[in-house]
C-alpha cells in the first residue's frame, strides 16, 4: 500500500512513521517452517534455488507447477532455477504475478524459451498458462513429487511414497496415495493405496462427515480416490464427528485429529496385499479396523496415525525392496505419522522426508522428469 492510503486517524496514533520509497521490483513472501522441519511456504530466506541439473539438455525450459504453492522452475545451461513460493492461482492477482515472474525471469537470464512443461491436469490454471507460452509436455502431479524429493534426498534409487490431498492420476481419476520405484534413468509407478468412494466435486471435500458417510456407504453416484488426504479428513469425523461442518482451511481437520492424539499400545494384524497391476495397499481394511475398535476418540486419533504407518511399512516387506524409502506430498507434513514411521524403522531402513515435500516442489520434479524422458546425458 501507498502511505497516502493509510487512514489518516491511524496515521495521528504515531509520532512518528518510518517509510521508504524504493520500489519493490520482486516482492517475496515470508518462509513458513514448521515444527518437523519441512516447508510449509518456501519463501524468503529459502528461495529462489538454484541446482547443478543432473541430465544435460539443449533447450530452455520453463515447468509452471501446479495451482496451489506455485512455483516456476527454469533450466538453462545445465543448470535449474527455482522461484519461491507464488501463492495460489486462485485469484488474478496471483496469476499476474506468475506472468510477471516469467518476463523477470526471460530478462533476467536473457533466455528464449523453447519447452514448457505443466501438470497433467486439464484444468489446472497453470497448464493453460502453460499453453499460453507453448504447446506443455504434461508430467503427472505424483510423478513430480517423486522426481523433486528423489533429487532432494541424494539416494541414486530409491522406493518414494507420495501422500497428498489431490493430482490428477494417470486413469483421470483423483490419486493421492502412490509408490514409486526411481533411480537415475527410470521412475516407474508400482504400488498405490486402495481406492475409497467420493462424491464428485470439490464442494464434497469441505465436509468430513460426507466424505465418512461416502466412503462407508459409497453410494451409486460416488467417484474413486486414494487421496490419504482426503482420508485422514474422513478419519477426523469417524473421531470427532461433531467438530467440522464445513472446512476453512488446508489440512484443517488432519491437524485437529494429531493434536488431539493420545497414545495407546496396538498390536496390529499382517495385512492382506492385493496384487494386481500394480500392487495394492489395504486401505479399507485399516479402516473397517479402526471403524469397530472401542477406544477413546483420542486413542481413536492415536492408532489412525500409528495403523498407516504400519501399512506402509507392512508394504516394504511385501515389495522385498532393501532400498531407502523416501517419502514426499502434503500429507507428510504430520509429526505423528513420521514419528510412528521412524519408530518402525529402528535403523533398519534407510529413509529421508522431503523438506519441500509440498506443491512447491513440483514445478523441480517437471524439469527433472523431462530431463530424464527426454534429456541428454549427465551433467
Amino acid at each position: 500500500y501507498e502511505l497516502s492510503d493509510l487512514d489518516q486517524d491511524f496515521l495521528s496514533s504515531f509520532d512518528f512513521v518510518l517509510d521508504h520509497n524504493r520500489k519493490i521490483t520482486q516482492p517475496v513472501d515470508d518462509s513458513v517452517i514448521s515444527q518437523n522441519d519441512t516447508y510449509l511456504r518456501d519463501g524468503r530466506g529459502l528461495s529462489p534455488k538454484v541446482f547443478l541439473s543432473p541430465r544435460t539438455c539443449n533447450q530452455t525450459l520453463l515447468a509452471f507447477g501446479a495451482d496451489m504453492k506455485s512455483s516456476l522452475a527454469l533450466y538453462h545451461k545445465d543448470q535449474i532455477f527455482l522461484t519461491p513460493y507464488l501463492g495460489s492461482l486462485s485469484t488474478s492477482k496471483s496469476v499476474e504475478r506468475v506472468e510477471q515472474q516469467i518476463n523477470e525471469i526471460e530478462k533476467l537470464f536473457k533466455v528464449k524459451i523453447n519447452q514448457v512443461i505443466s501438470d497433467s491436469h486439464p484444468n489446472y490454471l497453470s497448464s493453460y498458462l502453460a499453453s499460453l507460452w507453448g504447446q506443455p509436455f504434461q508430467v503427472q502431479h505424483h510423478l513430480a513429487h517423486a522426481e523433486a524429493s528423489l533429487f532432494e534426498s541424494g539416494f541414486n534409487e530409491a522406493l518414494i511414497f507420495v501422500c497428498d490431498g489431490t493430482g490428477y492420476g494417470n486413469d483421470g481419476s483423483i490419486w493421492g496415495g502412490e509408490v514409486f520405484h526411481s533411480n537415475s534413468n527410470l521412475t516407474k509407478h508400482i504400488a498405490r493405496f486402495e481406492n475409497f468412494s467420493i462424491l464428485p466435486g470439490e464442494d464434497s471435500f469441505k465436509d468430513p462427515n460426507i466424505l465418512l458417510q461416502t466412503l462407508l456407504e459409497q453410494p451409486q453416484h460416488s467417484v474413486f480416490t486414494n487421496s490419504i488426504g482426503r482420508w485422514f479428513d474422513a478419519m477426523t469425523a469417524l473421531c470427532f464427528p461433531d467438530r467440522f461442518n464445513e472446512l476453512s482451511f488446508e489440512a484443517q481437520a488432519p491437524l485437529f485429529l494429531e493434536e488431539h492424539a493420545s497414545e495407546i499400545i496396538y498390536e496390529w494384524p499382517k495385512f492382506d496385499y492385493i496384487e494386481d497391476s500394480i500392487l495394492k495397499l489395504p486401505l479399507l481394511e485399516l479402516t473397517n479396523i479402526l471403524i469397530k475398535l472401542e477406544v477413546s476418540p483420542q486413542h481413536k486419533a492415536w492408532l489412525i496415525h500409528d495403523g498407516l504407518a504400519e501399512v506402509i511399512v507392512q508394504s516394504l516387506e511385501h515389495m522385498k525392496h532393501q532400498l531407502p524409502v523416501v517419502f514426499s506430498g502434503g500429507v507428510f507434513h504430520n509429526t505423528l505419522l513420521k514419528e510412528c514411521l521412524i519408530k518402525r524403522f529402528d535403523n533398519k531402513i534407510n529413509y529421508y522426508f522431503s523438506k519441500d515435500c509440498g506443491d512447491h516442489q513440483i514445478a523441480l520434479g517437471q524439469i527433472l522428469s523431462y530431463l530424464k524422458q527426454k534429456g541428454g546425458g549427465d551433467a
